[in-house]
């Protein structure tokens, strides 16, 4: 099958928003695309070649979800059970105020499921793994208070991160042993990482950051591996764009999870008032399930109307989103189509690359492939 609105969309970047790009369209364990274009390295005039290792960022999430189901579905994690049951450390956590001044103590409990819905009440700063492990780091976090009362609002923060420690304390092993047992291992998965674990980082392909309509070279960022020993399961690992279309592929043809749990992973969980917080332009018209953006609740024409008045949530034909998936720092984009059981994923390496033209340009130059067949 031929993609070629997408190789043309992505062919159209290169040399411009990115300095090149790595695209995947895989279903039933077959590839139906695999292109890539423009450098990895621009400076030495290195092309890409579809080997290269990226900082995944943020599509470090979904992983993290899908070892926490997994987890479920063998009887070690309860989704509605409170943190402290797994971390006692979150038995007494305090929040700030309205004003963000005073301390009080919480009046609802941090549930696993807020970690996965990205509404705990955690904030992003990373401060707290300074030169620690994943499990020290974490229970360091617990003596912060949070942003807000769990289950309040929609924040993008650590709880992934804290998640990772939730699954170390259940299984009993290191984040990284984890995702070497549930997901490398049976997938194949021979070049994926956490960047923590990565000593020679000549592996890794050169990182980029946009500024002013072009991109510059930078060094590489260390946010995320603040220590060797600290696995963030919100945006460590390293991987390479057919590794990361196998596991998408795996997950959208239902090897890694139950039906039931899929169902839980991309169903729409967030409130009227979660979805205000919820304002990206690059997810306007979509929800949040567990780790990613979902379409929403179909009795829902809150959220479509408000994304329309933005400038539009729908297909160019109008049809109404469905896809699922998200995205990482460096221009990573995922997409899954559970009813076609279709993946896609695209990996960049530029830092603050225009991510509304760049996600809703790849996922419509896809659809408008797909509708032609």
């Amino acid at each position: 099958m031929e993609f070629p609105r997408l190789a043309q969309f992505i062919y159209s970047l290169c040399g411009s928003l990115l300095p090149g790009g790595d695209v995947r369209v895989y279903r039933g364990g077959e590839p139906l695309l695999k292109y890539f274009c423009g450098c990895s390295d621009e400076e030495n005039d290195v092309p890409v070649n579809g080997k290269e290792l990226y900082l995944g960022y943020s599509v470090t999430k979904l992983m993290t979800v899908v070892c926490a189901l997994r987890a479920c579905e063998d009887g070690l994690l309860n989704l509605n059970a409170p943190l402290s049951e797994y971390m006692p450390e979150f038995a007494h956590m305090r929040v700030k105020d309205a004003r963000g001044n005073a301390e009080l103590p919480l009046k609802t409990p941090i549930l696993v499921r807020h970690l996965l819905t990205m509404s705990a009440g955690f904030g992003a700063d990373m401060a707290f793994a300074q030169g620690r492990d994943t499990l020290s780091a974490v229970r360091a976090l617990a003596k912060q208070p949070l942003l807000c009362e769990p289950g309040t609002h929609w924040i993008y923060g650590v709880c992934h991160d804290v998640l990772g420690a939730v699954l170390e304390c259940v299984y009993g092993i290191r984040l990284r042993e984890i995702f070497a047992k549930l997901l490398y291992a049976p997938l194949g998965l021979s070049n994926t990482r956490f960047l923590s674990e990565i000593r020679d980082i000549s592996e890794i392909a050169p990182l980029y950051k946009a500024k002013n309509g072009t991109y510059e070279r930078v060094a590489l960022d260390y946010t995320y591996a603040p220590s060797p020993a600290y696995d963030s399961g919100g945006a460590g690992i390293v991987t390479c764009a057919e590794d990361y279309s196998r596991f998408l592929d795996a997950l959208a043809s239902g090897k890694l999870l139950r039906p039931e749990t899929l169902r839980i992973l991309r169903a729409d969980c967030l409130s009227p008032d979660m979805r205000r917080d919820f304002n990206w332009p690059q997810c306007r018209g979509y929800s949040f399930g567990l780790g990613l953006r979902v379409p929403p609740k179909p009795a829902d024409n809150e959220t479509h109307a408000r994304a329309r008045a933005a400038g539009g949530d729908l297909l160019p034909d109008g049809a109404a989103v469905r896809d699922c998936g998200w995205g990482g720092a460096a221009g990573a984009y995922t997409l899954i189509d559970f009813e076609t059981r279709t993946s896609l994923c695209f990996f960049a390496h530029v830092l603050g690359a225009d991510e509304t033209l760049l996600h809703l340009g790849i996922r419509d130059a896809f659809y408008a492939d797909m509708r032609s067949k």
